[in-house]
């Protein structure tokens, strides 16, 4: 628009302000209560970091400062197993060795916890089971779950 040709444009009429105000209205309403329509949590879901950890590496530590810097999770625990069924025999360090070699490695992080639970579980230790009683202990929570690439490429399904 030119500014010589320029000239007042007539005001709208009030029912398209009001019109406006009721639509901007119900999106404000709408993007404020999307966590209760749709069950949506807003918050970052927490990652579960499941492994034998035999040893803990920079491998582990980076990929889990990766989740949290990308916006993945809010933050890590660190799930060492207790009895790994798919490994059977060939862990060098004991589980309570490991739970001390995974408590030191992530100190320096306070988004990084552990969990000993797998642990602390008797017989063969499954993630499905770890990750159903977090649902069940924290159900207001959102999880991810976050495994080697060990453990990945040997899911059959």
């Amino acid at each position: 628009l030119i500014l010589s040709e320029a000239r007042e444009l007539p005001a709208p009429p009030v029912f398209f302000g009001v019109v406006a105000f009721a639509i901007l209205s119900l999106l404000l309403y709408l993007t404020l209560r999307i966590d209760k329509i749709t069950n949506f949590s807003p918050a970052l879901p927490t990652a579960l970091f499941g492994g034998t950890f035999d040893p803990i590496h920079n491998g582990h530590i980076r990929a889990a400062e990766v989740v949290l810097s990308q916006r993945y999770a809010a933050k890590v625990v660190f799930l060492p197993a207790g009895e790994p069924w798919q490994k059977g025999s060939t862990l060098t360090a004991s589980a309570i060795e490991r739970a001390s070699l995974v408590s030191k490695a992530i100190a320096s992080n306070p988004r990084f916890s552990l969990s000993t639970r797998e642990i602390e579980r008797s017989g063969p230790t499954y993630t499905i089971d770890t990750v159903r009683e977090y649902q069940q202990e924290f159900p207001a929570e959102d999880f991810v779950l976050l495994l080697g690439s060990d453990a990945f490429n040997g899911i059959p399904t």
